[in-house]
């Protein structure tokens, strides 16, 4: 079904507090994930600094106490050294990925007006911020679709990340207590619109329920032990993805049943001038 997203909004009042609500929702999710990507961090660390004692052991091993190479053995610690620098570039490619995303992406983008931004990126950036969360990381099968077509949109890049962080974050919520948990992200063009579908493997939704999800502060997930913790939600998300869609003319839909939920949003796709 379609959601009438004028009949989902609430007062302007409460419209002005969601769109300020943006930036801190972006700042937040900042915060959290930061303390998830020190934790992933440790890994890529730990696993340096094995492999340097590992290194300096097997270097020494080419030379014998004049400093002329030892000829027997040396392709196997060749073979050796060649696997060892490949762990070091894996990591190192991690902690590089890491870095440019917070010192770039997640700080200096979320202060930018609105600009021209393709939606297939601003969604690979926030599945990547995504992956601090232990439940996200470790207990979902995720499945990202992106279109080959260009999906720009003229956007501010913290309302896009809004929109799908709180989208995505539901969905995940959905799912915690399910047997099976996928999500599935498509991305692709309609009609001079960018659709992005959003699917989980969640419990569903009851028809019933679903306008009146969109008010602020309603919800009906108080309480949820999620990530190991109990979860006091505000109730604010989706009251603000109806917001902030409303604002760049687009739309809302919604599948449901006892298998899952499928939020769709479209977006008008913005065409450079010739």
């Amino acid at each position: 079904m379609e959601i009438d997203l004028e009949a989902c909004l609430p007062s302007p009042a409460d419209q002005k507090f969601l769109r300020a609500y943006a930036d801190q929702l972006c700042a937040a999710h900042l915060v959290r994930r930061f303390e998830g990507f020190i934790h992933n961090l440790n890994g890529p660390l730990q696993i340096l600094w094995l492999r340097s004692e590992q290194l300096e052991k097997e270097i020494s091993g080419l030379c014998d106490g004049t400093g002329e190479a030892v000829k027997d053995g040396d392709a196997a610690l060749c073979r050796k050294l060649r696997g060892r620098l490949d762990s070091f570039s894996k990591a190192f490619k991690q902690l590089d990925d890491s870095l440019k995303f917070i010192t770039k992406d997640g700080v200096t983008r979320c202060r930018k007006g609105s600009e021209v931004l393709s939606l297939k990126d601003v969604l690979a950036e926030v599945l990547f911020l995504m992956k601090a969360d232990m439940f996200f990381k470790h207990q979902v099968e995720v499945d990202f679709v992106p279109t080959a077509k260009v999906t720009h949109v003229l956007a501010q890049h913290n309302h896009l990340a809004a929109i799908f962080l709180s989208l995505i974050q539901n969905a995940l919520e959905a799912m915690v207590n399910s047997p099976v948990r996928r999500l599935a992200i498509e991305v692709d063009t309609d009609n001079q619109m960018v659709v992005t579908r959003v699917r989980d493997t969640g419990c569903g939704l009851d028809d019933r329920n679903i306008e009146p999800l969109f008010a602020p502060f309603f919800t009906k997930k108080d309480g949820q032990e999620y990530n190991a913790e109990v979860v006091n939600h505000q109730g604010v998300g989706l009251s603000l993805t109806a917001v902030l869609v409303s604002d760049y003319k687009g739309k809302m839909a919604v599948e449901t049943n006892p298998d899952g939920t499928t939020f769709s949003v479209s977006l008008p796709l913005h065409v450079s001038p010739e």
